[in-house]
């Protein structure tokens, strides 16, 4: 009964997906772009439009970038279905707070460019989760006991009754929210490892890429 309420609930609602290609990428130390970086057959940055495309709860995709990734801009002008917004690069919650506000639409799902083994069925299974918890605010996180299974490296380490989780790189918010000094969130804690793995470093990308050889074999 409750999982028909949820459904038909997020039925009703209308999902805008901003995909986050503008940060630096000061760890990679390389000169390509991290979107551009190639996984397989597809870029990093396709990998998660991809998913996102084939999300049956999205509405809209948008693919925020910033002068830190001018190339990424230009990639993506050849690939239909999306729309790009610039932001500043500066800071991340800033730009994410800036596309939320130039975007149209109510409820925004905000997904990290540096995740390329996030799907369509994952990004739907949150979105039910965002409606069930019944929050403005959503984070996505995960135990960081996951996170130093796979060897990769924290970018923020939170805790909460004394467990110490990771940000996964997924927000869902309401945008009638977004100016209140006080959001009221709810945290989705998962252990896949689609929403574990965010490329943050060179090291990490060629993890990626020894495990995508694993799935093909």
């Amino acid at each position: 009964m409750l999982a028909t309420i949820i459904l038909n609930e997020v039925l009703k609602m209308k999902f805008t997906a901003i995909i986050m290609a503008g940060g630096k990428s000061s760890r990679m130390n390389i000169k390509i772009e991290k979107p551009l970086l190639k996984l397989g057959e597809k870029t990093l940055i396709e990998r998660v439009i991809d998913a996102v495309k084939n999300s049956s709860l999205i509405d809209k995709i948008i693919v925020a970038v910033s002068p830190n990734t001018m190339n990424t801009k230009n990639y993506l002008k050849s690939i239909k279905g999306i729309d790009i917004l610039e932001t500043s690069g500066k800071d991340y919650h800033d730009d994410m707070k800036f596309a939320i506000k130039n975007s149209n639409g109510r409820y925004f799902i905000i997904i990290s460019a540096d995740l390329p083994f996030i799907t369509s069925r994952t990004i739907d299974f949150i979105i039910s989760k965002y409606i069930e918890k019944g929050k403005p605010s959503l984070t996505v996180i995960t135990p960081l006991k996951n996170i130093l299974i796979y060897n990769l490296v924290p970018t923020y380490i939170m805790k909460i009754n004394n467990e110490e989780f990771v940000p996964c790189g997924i927000n869902i918010i309401d945008k009638a929210k977004i100016d209140e000094e006080y959001i009221e969130e709810a945290y989705l804690v998962m252990n896949d490892f689609e929403v574990v793995f965010n490329i943050n470093t060179f090291d990490e990308y060629l993890k990626a890429k020894e495990y995508i050889k694993e799935l093909k074999n």
